[in-house]
């Protein structure tokens, strides 16, 4: 059995669970903007193969001898699909479904063409974006300038690195991936 002991941190969220196991606060929905046809097969292997070298997305939490462990799971989910065009209510009843620490993975994918569909989205959505983009042109400023052009004005960029204030344009906020506060404001 693969297990790794909870972190005092990561206890400290497990104990919240305890408390409030049909609680959503902490679930993170993180969109991935892709470009040009997409291969759902590769897509699938590719998001497989992610999910089963990450040893924190690919477990469940198990109490034993009487703490709390990572303990890997036999299988990965299949990628599941919300309808397209994606209701709402129906994308925030999914993002807000608890999770069961015990008896499940500590993820879930659903893919949606996000570009295709920005009609249905009301322009004070928030968009958090990614920076880059392996294997594309495209980075995270230029799609905030598209969305930014489009009328959308709540947009955040989500990136491992810094910038200088002179970078960033005025309709855009950066959020640092190592800055949980600023993260955790922004989901509530």
């Amino acid at each position: 059995m693969y297990k790794i002991k909870l972190s005092p941190y990561a206890k400290i969220f497990y104990t919240e669970w305890l408390i409030d196991p049909y609680g959503s606060r902490y679930n993170l929905s993180i969109d991935q903007i892709l470009h040009g046809s997409l291969d759902v097969d590769r897509l699938r292997d590719a998001l497989k193969r992610y999910v089963s070298e990450s040893v924190l997305l690919n477990s469940h939490v198990q109490d034993i001898d009487g703490e709390p462990y990572f303990v890997k799971n036999d299988s990965i989910n299949k990628l599941e699909y919300l309808d397209n065009p994606v209701n709402p209510s129906e994308l925030s009843t999914y993002v807000s479904h608890s999770f069961d620490l015990h008896n499940e993975p500590l993820y879930r994918f659903k893919p949606e063409s996000f570009l295709n569909n920005l009609s249905k989205y009301d322009k004070d959505t928030i968009i958090l974006i990614d920076h880059e983009f392996k294997g594309s042109k495209l980075n995270g400023f230029d799609v905030a300038k598209q969305l930014h052009e489009q009328g959308f004005t709540r947009l955040y960029l989500f990136s491992g690195r810094d910038f200088e204030k002179d970078m960033i344009p005025d309709y855009l906020s950066v959020i640092l991936k190592t800055d949980i506060d600023a993260l955790s404001k922004l989901a509530e």
